[in-house]
């Protein structure tokens, strides 16, 4: 019977794994020394992930000020041609009253 894999230590896995027989080594690590932490390597990524909420957040207002500056005035000059009923406003609140069934 053919073996056709072979078991690789995974170092982030900190296990073996089954890997093919054609798979190529990892070869030899680049550095043996000690790693830094990402924060001590990149001051920048400490703020970069402060920032992000404040840019969604502004992304957030932005993206509805426009909704906000867009808001039509009620129409007016509104007939009931057909039925019985009423038409008010009151500031930004438009009312209809119906009072039959069918109104156009």
């Amino acid at each position: 019977m053919n073996r056709i894999y072979k078991l690789k230590f995974d170092k982030r896995r900190n296990e073996l794994v089954i890997v093919s027989e054609i798979t190529a080594g990892a070869g030899k690590e680049r550095s043996t020394g000690h790693i830094a932490d990402l924060t001590a390597l990149s001051p920048f990524r400490k703020l970069l992930g402060t920032l992000t909420p404040v840019a969604l957040l502004t992304g957030l207002i932005a993206g509805l000020l426009p909704a906000m500056a867009l808001a039509a005035d009620l129409p007016t000059g509104g007939q009931i041609v057909g039925g019985q009923g009423s038409i008010s406003t009151s500031g930004n609140q438009m009312t209809i009253h119906q009072q039959t069934q069918n109104m156009a």
